[in-house]
């Protein structure tokens, strides 16, 4: 069983969201998700799984740490890892207008040491972006990084680049990784909140 802990009010209507996204990940029902389970979900949704990511997510809301996630743990670890990826894009909207533009991605890519041409980071705007206003907003934000074990960008750019990969075959998986994600959950349903996006990724693991 979890332990006691403090965190921001968690509202009704996204517990119910964490708590749809848990039992769809909950493979074998027995109330826990652990490491197998998150790699079928990204297994069988067809997109790319990065490794260490399922080790990560457990790693990071394993608060009694035995190797699994009840409920309990999975809201909490949403919820915290949600509002750490808020202040992220808030930090990086210099204009402070809700949405990321093409300046604002670049300036936060080179923040961390990344640099890259007019047109890769037009390319990586393009697969954040959903509704094709050519900025990112902050649904669209959460949706890629919500079950994305790490709110730093660096790390995040180390994660994805696989380490030992050079940048531009990183740009390359990066690219395809976010289309895999952002056209399935749009086809789906373009209208959807944030966190439902892996909801619809993950619904074919069990459509009858």
């Amino acid at each position: 069983m979890s332990k006691d802990r403090s965190s921001p009010k968690i509202t009704p209507e996204k517990e119910a969201e964490y708590k749809k996204l848990f039992d769809k990940l909950d493979f074998d029902s027995d109330g826990r998700i652990d490491v197998n389970d998150l790699k079928k979900a990204f297994k069988e949704n067809g997109g790319t799984h990065i490794p260490g990511q399922a080790e990560d997510i457990i790693k990071a809301g394993d608060t009694d740490l035995d190797g699994k996630l009840d409920l309990s743990d999975f809201v909490h670890y949403l919820h915290d890892h949600e509002l750490k990826l808020r202040l992220m894009f808030k930090r990086f909207d210099r204009n402070e207008d809700g949405k990321l533009c093409r300046d604002e991605l670049n300036g936060a890519l080179k923040s961390v040491g990344i640099e890259l041409s007019k047109e890769e980071v037009a390319k990586l705007l393009n697969h954040l972006d959903r509704d094709r206003d050519s900025k990112i907003d902050l649904d669209e934000w959460l949706e890629v990084q919500l079950l994305y074990p790490s709110a730093d960008l660096k790390d995040m750019v180390r994660y994805w680049k696989h380490e030992s990969v050079s940048f531009k075959l990183y740009s390359l998986k990066f690219i395809l990784f976010l289309f895999v994600v952002s056209e399935r959950e749009a086809i789906h349903n373009p209208s959807t909140s944030s966190s439902c996006c892996w909801l619809h990724c993950v619904a074919p693991i069990t459509s009858s």
